[in-house]
């Protein structure tokens, strides 16, 4: 028997199991990296605005969620396109008995788009848009609606990293404080500030990390400004517990913010002094804005820079290679423009 034989062979074929086996650590290793590479953060509240995990702010789209069409948000080419912008985000609004859905229906194509965002390191900003524009308070049944999506979607997407939430879109018309609170010094709220704070704890409850937004409000408006502003985000807090390191004030930029001042409502700088006001006190985000919906919206061509100037995050109303309504300059336009400029910051 050739023993030294023997024992080498055995070696080789140990070495070579040694080898294999290391080959196949690395390569699952690369693979868990790639996996954890692809997973975005929380987005986080940072110095009064809502940022990503790379300290960059939100800056986002709009998308629906109907299926089967080109311009919904299940169609990869359009998360793809908003990346390619410099976007981190895209706001998704879902219906559900307004567009003849039940809850599950909706809930099933939700988690595609969640996955189609996660794959591409964005965001998804889910909005519950059911009631009309300005008509969530006139009529409980909106209330109720709202309550039952978020009692469902809260907890289903509560571990997505890159899921936050919007709890409803332009609750009353059209953000002046008084349809908020009453006079002072009782600023007592009112029925629609009630029934958001009745769909916030709700949500809260099904989902204790995500980051919530409210009430989208359609402007900031105020004939005492900001100051009188800062009122209804102090009822809030006395309406019951709030974590401000999770809960963002979300408005629309449109002309009555634009307009905004500290102590006025007749500012001559987009609102940049009132926004930074705000923003000293308490998180805010802007969930809205256009230039091209309506002729007086025209001044606004310019909003996002001023939401740029003061560091406040940012939703375009449009998504990506959208043409109709007709926007001059177009979304790619603007923001290939701003980011020549050094305005728009990539993705990452």
């Amino acid at each position: 028997m050739n023993v030294p034989a023997i024992r080498d062979r055995c070696c080789n074929v140990a070495a070579s199991i040694s080898r294999m086996s290391l080959l196949v650590y690395l390569l699952s290793a690369i693979t868990l990296s790639a996996a954890f590479a692809a997973e975005r953060g929380r987005p986080m509240v940072v110095g009064g605005t809502l940022k990503t995990d790379t300290g960059q702010i939100i800056r986002s789209g709009a998308s629906v969620m109907v299926a089967g069409s080109a311009r919904d948000a299940t169609n990869p080419a359009v998360w793809d396109a908003a990346r390619a912008l410099g976007l981190n985000t895209m706001r998704v609004g879902v219906k559900t008995t307004n567009a003849g859905k039940i809850v599950a229906q909706q809930l099933s194509v939700i988690d595609q788009v969640v996955e189609i965002a996660r794959a591409r390191r964005m965001y998804v900003m889910l909005l519950f848009g059911n009631a009309p524009p300005g008509e969530f308070a006139s009529d409980v049944v909106h209330r109720d609606n709202a309550i039952a999506f978020w009692k469902a979607a809260a907890p289903r997407y509560a571990k997505k990293a890159n899921v936050f939430y919007e709890l409803v879109n332009e609750p009353e018309k059209w953000g002046n404080v008084v349809n908020w609170i009453g006079p002072a010094p009782n600023n007592a709220p009112t029925r629609v500030f009630q029934w958001i704070r009745q769909v916030y704890d709700v949500t809260r409850a099904g989902a204790p990390d995500t980051v919530i937004l409210l009430p989208s409000v359609a402007n900031l408006q105020s004939y005492n400004g900001a100051r009188r502003y800062v009122d209804i985000l102090k009822t809030f807090e006395q309406m019951g517990p709030v974590d401000w390191s999770k809960t963002v004030w979300s408005f629309h930029y449109y002309n009555g913010t634009f307009a905004l001042g500290v102590n006025n409502n007749s500012a001559k700088d987009g609102g940049r002094a009132a926004l930074s006001y705000i923003k000293a006190r308490y998180p805010i985000f802007c969930t809205e804005t256009n230039w091209w919906m309506e002729s007086p919206r025209s001044v606004l061509i310019n909003g996002l820079e001023a939401l740029e100037d003061v560091q406040v995050g940012w939703t375009l109303l449009r998504r990506p290679n959208q043409t109709a309504p007709e926007a001059s300059p177009s979304m790619e336009e603007k923001l290939t423009a701003m980011r020549k400029a050094g305005r728009v910051i990539p993705v990452e």
